[in-house]
C-alpha cells in the first residue's frame, strides 16, 4: 500500500513533510487577497447638499427624484437612503456580489443625470458627488489630543487639510470618511427686526454675500489694441473671496441712511456639524477608510501604513498630535 512506504521509511516521511510545511508557508505569505471569495456585496454611494433644507425637504425634493431613476439599474439588489436636517443626502446603491464596479459607477452617474433637471437650483450648484464603495473598512486612523492642546474643530480641519488628499492618491483608495467633521466656517447672524425695517429678506443677505465673494477677472491696463504697441502693460488684481471676520462685515447689502448694523459675523465650526468621535472623553476625530473592492485591501493598508518619504503626513500614525496648519489655512 501506499501509507505503507512511508510508515517503513519515517525519516524520508518527516523530510517530505518538513517540504511540504515550508512550502505552505511560503506560499501563505504570498498568496493574493483576490483569492478569497467577495463576501460583502459592492455599493455606489450618491451625496448631495441641500443647503438650509430639513431632512422632509431633501427626502421630497432630492431623494425622490434621485431614488425614481437610479431604482432599477442592472444588478442591483437593494438601496438605502438617508436624509439630515443639516440639508446633507446619502443613498447607497447596492449590488450583486461579482459586479463589476466600474460599470456599476458609470450606470448610476447616467441614472444621476436624468435626474438633474427636476432637481432644487441650489443642489445643481453645490454639485452630487458618486463613489464606489463597500460596507467593510479597511483602516481607521484616529487623532486625539490627549492633553486637550487641539479641540475637535481644530483636529478635523488638520485631517481634512493634510491628511484627505493623501491618502485618496494612495491606490485603491476611493472615499474617505471623517468622523466628527467640524470645518471652520463663517456664519452670519440676521437681526429680523432691523431686516424687516429695512424691507430686506435673508435671501437678499445671501445673494449680497454671492455677489460680493467671488473670484472676479479684471483684466488689464495698457493692453495692445489692434497690432499697436504699448510700453507698458500692467495686469489688475482685485480682492477674492473673503476670509476675514471684518471683510464681511463690509458687505454691502443696501445703500441708504445709515441705521444701526442687522448682520452680525463670526467664525466656528460649520452649521450641521457632525458629532464628536469621543463625546465623552479627549478630542478626537476619526478618518476611515472602507475597502473599494474586497480583492484590493492589501495593498491600500500597506501604502496607509508606510507612506513614501515625500508624501510624509506629519503626527498620522502618532495620533495626529504633530504641527497642524493654523486655523486661517482652513478650506471654505
Amino acid at each position: 500500500m501506499f501509507s505503507r512506504f512511508f510508515i517503513d521509511r519515517p525519516i524520508f516521511a518527516a523530510v517530505v513533510s518538513i517540504v511540504i510545511a515550508l512550502a505552505c508557508g511560503l506560499a501563505l505569505v504570498n498568496l493574493p487577497v483576490a483569492q478569497y471569495p467577495e463576501i460583502s456585496p459592492p455599493a455606489v454611494t450618491i451625496s448631495i447638499a441641500y443647503p438650509g433644507a430639513s431632512a422632509q425637504v431633501v427626502a421630497d425634493t432630492v431623494g425622490a427624484p434621485i431614488e425614481q431613476q437610479v431604482n432599477g439599474v442592472p444588478g442591483m439588489l437593494y438601496m438605502s437612503s438617508n436624509s439630515g436636517n443639516d440639508g446633507s443626502y446619502t443613498l447607497t446603491v447596492t449590488f450583486e456580489i461579482g459586479t463589476n464596479l466600474n460599470a456599476a459607477l458609470v450606470m448610476v452617474q447616467n441614472r444621476v443625470q436624468l435626474a438633474m433637471p427636476v432637481l432644487p437650483t441650489a443642489v445643481q450648484q453645490q454639485g452630487i458627488t458618486v463613489r464606489k464603495r463597500t460596507p467593510d473598512m479597511l483602516l481607521i486612523i484616529n487623532f486625539k489630543s490627549p492633553d486637550d492642546r487641539y479641540d475637535n474643530v481644530y483636529l478635523s480641519n488638520f485631517a481634512t487639510v493634510n491628511v484627505r488628499d493623501q491618502l485618496l492618491r494612495v491606490e485603491g483608495v476611493s472615499d474617505i470618511t471623517v468622523f466628527g467633521q467640524r470645518d471652520y466656517s463663517m456664519r452670519l447672524w440676521l437681526d429680523p427686526r432691523e431686516l424687516a425695517a429695512r424691507n430686506l429678506t435673508a435671501m437678499d443677505v445671501a445673494n449680497a454675500v454671492r455677489g460680493q465673494n467671488v473670484e472676479a477677472a479684471p483684466g488689464g491696463v495698457g493692453q495692445a489694441l489692434s497690432g499697436r504697441a504699448r510700453s507698458f502693460q500692467f495686469p489688475l488684481d482685485t480682492l477674492g473671496r473673503l476670509v476675514e471676520k471684518e471683510q464681511f462685515e463690509n458687505i454691502i447689502v443696501k445703500t441708504g441712511r445709515p441705521r444701526r448694523a442687522a448682520m452680525q459675523t463670526g467664525t466656528g465650526a460649520a452649521a450641521g456639524a457632525r458629532p464628536s468621535a469621543s463625546p465623552s472623553g479627549p478630542p478626537a476625530v476619526r478618518v476611515a477608510i472602507p475597502v473599494p473592492t474586497p480583492s484590493a485591501a492589501a495593498q491600500p493598508s500597506t501604502s496607509v501604513l508606510s507612506p513614501p518619504p515625500s508624501g510624509t503626513i506629519p503626527g498620522l500614525l502618532s495620533g495626529g498630535t504633530g504641527p497642524p496648519r493654523p486655523p486661517g489655512t482652513a478650506r471654505r
